[in-house]
């Protein structure tokens, strides 16, 4: 893993969040996701943009990334209790 300051965990969550919203791509869609939820673990400002793609990520139709969301929001929750 790298080793991110803010300015750049900053830049990289929006770029994340811009390919998650954007692609059609169900592994980009998921990478997307995990990596936003990464940051968020390192960097606690990030946790409502985590949980805001995790939630579309519960909605989406591809099983991929519905599968990966469950998981993630099954940490989410574990972490605030």
């Amino acid at each position: 893993r790298l080793g991110l300051d803010g300015p750049a965990s900053a830049h990289v969550v929006r770029t994340a969040s811009h390919w998650f919203r954007d692609s059609d791509s169900r592994i980009v869609k998921t990478f997307a996701m995990q990596c936003v939820y990464d940051l968020s673990q390192q960097h606690r400002q990030f946790r409502d943009e985590a949980t805001e793609l995790v939630t579309a990520g519960m909605a989406s139709s591809a099983p991929s990334v519905r599968s990966r969301a469950q998981k993630l929001l099954a940490e989410l929750e574990n972490r605030r209790a």
